[in-house]
């Protein structure tokens, strides 16, 4: 499981990153990053508690 919680980890750290950036460079609004990131650390949370059950 050490596996999986370090690439969620970088996930939370490189994501964000990449979304600014795409933002910053007019390819998506910030509008769309804020969906992006909330469905996918939806998604991160949904399956980490599926993962201890």
């Amino acid at each position: 499981m050490e596996g999986y919680k370090l690439n969620v980890e970088m996930a939370e750290e490189l994501i964000p990153m990449l979304l600014y950036e795409m933002v910053n460079n007019d390819v998506i609004t910030e509008e769309q990053a804020n969906e992006v990131l909330n469905t996918v650390f939806d998604e991160c949370l949904e399956s980490n508690i599926e993962a201890k059950e």
